[in-house]
């Protein structure tokens, strides 16, 4: 498929309600789906190319904090702190529309120029980047709408867009003598997860600096501030708590109080893996952010409530929780290192139906026939 489509239509509106704000009547999120409209192809080479440099501050998931937080707790440093830690989790308001196109495409640039021998030139990634800010074309109720301000949650390439963004203020704070200059003692903590951001430092003054650091850091971007704690805040799905007495950090698994929990029953019309997988993969997520034995099995029996209130059997609940608890904790942490298959791989897509026969069975059983053309067997791999 090339950068357009004939088919191409504008992009789809929808809000995303924030339930977990009743005392903001439900705040909506704006979602501009992108999926076949006319930049998605050209959002999609761009996010491509500006993931080809790494952000070294950036979080990438909650796998990556849960390393972070065992990094903490190994290097020794919270042992050295007599007193209590001060933990804050900062939020940036609005944070994708509130990036001005030229904030943005100038982190851009500096971030593509470290791209080693790249096809496209940075210039040309540039002006492909500007093209899907200014040309982002939604629809709603029948109605068309164009974004004129940051860039569109749903964009194939906002989300790189907006870290890379955000790629300076994260360098500010790791590398630069904040304490000299602000008055902020070197954060013991400070990660952000788009933007979402967790931090713990020595003292309470420092929270305070802080913050009026990242709220003149950017004119356009605004911060908000969680109450400072020396218990316990939750950030993504995890609550971090610290235990003075060892020195250490402590995770447990975290759902907001809207959160019904209302996973796909088993009755459900898909496939046996999926439905079998949902319980284990909820066990897997549990024991990985459960940090000690006692949070575990506390978890695990609260986890296990909300599967067997949707249908799932005792039986698999059990299962599940068994297998993942013949793992080690430390190892499911750790960086996952996949290997990239450099052989071309064409999936077989078709809608589930339980009356099918197995078609991957059938597949698998006659893929012989493609060898049997040397022009067809160097396009679709039958071993792939």
């Amino acid at each position: 498929m090339g950068l357009s489509n004939d088919d191409c239509v504008p992009g789809n509106n929808y809000i995303n309600l924030k339930a977990h704000k009743p005392n903001k009547n439900y705040p909506g999120r704006l979602i501009s789906a992108s999926c076949n409209s006319f930049t998605n192809n050209l959002a999609s080479l761009t996010a491509h190319e500006l993931r080809k440099v790494s952000l070294p501050y950036n979080l990438k998931d909650t796998n990556h904090f849960l390393q972070k937080v065992a990094n903490v707790n190994k290097s020794g440093i919270l042992s050295s702190i007599d007193d209590s830690i001060y933990m804050v989790s900062f939020d940036i308001e609005a944070m994708f529309p509130s990036i001005t196109k030229e904030h943005g495409l100038h982190a851009c640039k500096q971030h593509l120029d470290l791209r080693r021998n790249p096809i496209f030139s940075t210039e040309c990634i540039i002006d492909a980047i500007e093209i899907t800010l200014d040309h982002n074309i939604t629809s709603f109720n029948g109605q068309y709408f164009r974004q004129i301000k940051g860039t569109a949650m749903g964009a194939k390439n906002a989300c790189d867009y907006a870290d890379i963004s955000m790629k300076e203020l994260d360098r500010y704070i790791h590398e630069e003598d904040i304490e000299s200059k602000h008055g902020i003692k070197k954060p013991i903590m400070f990660e952000r997860f788009r933007d979402d951001i967790f931090a713990i430092f020595p003292d309470e003054e420092s929270i305070k600096n802080c913050y009026t650091l990242l709220c003149s850091f950017y004119d356009n971007i605004s911060f908000t501030m969680s109450p400072i704690s020396t218990e316990g805040i939750e950030f993504l799905d995890t609550f971090v708590s610290y235990d003075r007495e060892e020195h250490t950090l402590h995770t447990k698994p975290f759902s907001k109080q809207c959160d019904s929990h209302c996973y796909l029953t088993p009755l459900s019309c898909h496939p046996t893996h999926i439905l079998r997988n949902i319980p284990y993969n909820i066990a897997h997520r549990i024991f990985k952010i459960s940090s000690n034995q006692e949070i575990y099995l506390e978890s695990k029996n609260e986890y296990s409530k909300y599967l067997l209130d949707r249908g799932y059997s005792e039986e698999i609940i059990k299962t599940s929780f068994e297998k993942v608890e013949k793992m080690s904790r430390d190892d499911l942490i750790e960086p996952n290192r996949k290997h990239i298959s450099t052989s071309a791989c064409i999936p077989f897509v078709i809608d589930y139906n339980p009356a099918l026969p197995p078609v991957g069975k059938y597949i698998n059983k006659h893929k012989h026939v493609l060898e049997m053309d040397s022009s067809l067997v160097k396009i679709i791999n039958p071993e792939s």
